[in-house]
């Protein structure tokens, strides 16, 4: 395997961001300019407030950071748990990292075509269950990496399925602005990421981050994730794709 040097990422980077850029100017609409409106703190501070008094959207923040903590914290383990605990190369990471979230982008192209021909209910409910159930995979066999490494996947297949939908249903429960509703939603998720990946981290940092425990971790969030996203699809059992 050749070692390339770390900055030629930045310059790839560089190039998609200046392709990006021609594709915006040349396709991207540009309506008429139109006198705005007068912003009034007090209509700002209300609307924030009824955002943040929304049940849905707090409960669907929740919801996000707990499923995306096993993903999340994967990223930032994985170099110890693959190449220090599992004692793999540096291929077999790019191998494992790719797998992981294979299931994740998979799933949510997957969604693009079931769309509106199954309910938010069942799809949430389904997605949860498999995630759950790659959780649980991943953690009563962790001495065999294949296997942890394939709940993994499971598990993140299952996240891509209705990691989306709780997102949107989250944001227009508000019946407010869908992009301040959408700034307050990813607000509440950094939060909680924050806080979570953290006490992850320690708790990992006091079990020498073993496989046994961090699956075990994992399956707990996948629990609280069970009970919470469950009561969140029973709310939202009536909406319908539009």
């Amino acid at each position: 395997m050749v070692n390339a040097n770390w900055r030629y990422i930045f310059i790839i980077n560089a190039i998609l961001a200046v392709i990006s850029l021609i594709g915006l100017a040349k396709n991207m609409p540009n309506p008429p300019v139109t006198e705005p409106a007068p912003l009034k703190l007090s209509n700002i501070l209300y609307t924030y407030r009824q955002i943040f008094s929304t049940r849905l959207l707090l409960q669907g923040g929740l919801i996000i950071s707990l499923i995306s903590l096993p993903m999340i914290s994967w990223i930032g383990l994985a170099p110890i748990l693959v190449m220090k605990i599992m004692g793999k190369s540096f291929g077999s990471y790019i191998v494992y990292q790719s797998l992981v979230f294979g299931g994740f982008i998979i799933s949510s192209i997957s969604v693009q075509f079931i769309a509106g021909r199954i309910s938010f209910y069942k799809l949430i409910t389904h997605g949860i269950l498999i995630a759950v159930g790659g959780l649980f995979l991943s953690w009563l066999f962790h001495s065999s990496n294949p296997l942890f490494i394939g709940g993994m996947f499971i598990s993140s297949f299952g996240i891509g399925l209705f990691n989306g939908s709780i997102f949107r249903l989250a944001i227009t429960a508000t019946k407010q602005s869908n992009s301040m509703s959408a700034a307050s939603l990813n607000i509440i998720q950094s939060l909680l990421l924050a806080g979570g990946l953290e006490i992850l981290n320690q708790l990992c940092a006091k079990f020498n981050y073993s496989l046994a425990s961090y699956t075990l971790l994992n399956l707990g969030i996948g629990g609280i994730m069970l009970v919470i996203g469950f009561n969140f699809a029973h709310l939202i059992k009536t909406r319908q794709w539009q």
